[in-house]
């Protein structure tokens, strides 16, 4: 069970957005949805063979409150304690927690 006291990191939640460009294309964007307090734990580690070089891939569980409006299709910037760089961590699937509307939990890769 997860109480409100211990959502202590500061989130951004992402949306893509395209808009039309001056030569008639498309272009697209994140722009910030919400800035919302979340717990950010590491779920999984795993290293993958990509393109002959190996790289780590760290998984994420992010728990923040109940939020209708969050999809599979957006992205959290985080910064951690301690840290002044930012990590993207692309949202992989969003599920209640425990079946009930008080808290969502995003399950997160992070874009390296």
């Amino acid at each position: 069970m997860v109480g409100a006291g211990q959502l202590t990191d500061l989130v951004v939640i992402q949306q893509n957005t395209t808009t039309a460009d001056s030569q008639g294309g498309r272009s697209s964007s994140w722009s910030t949805l919400a800035r919302v307090w979340a717990s950010v734990t590491p779920s999984s580690a795993s290293e993958q063979l990509i393109v002959q070089a190996v790289q780590s891939a760290v998984g994420y569980a992010v728990t923040i409150r109940y939020r209708a409006d969050v999809t599979p299709s957006m992205r959290v910037s985080w910064t951690p304690h301690q840290h002044t760089t930012a990590k993207t961590l692309q949202i992989l699937g969003v599920y209640p927690l425990d079946g009930h509307r008080a808290f969502l939990m995003l399950t997160c890769g992070e874009v390296i």
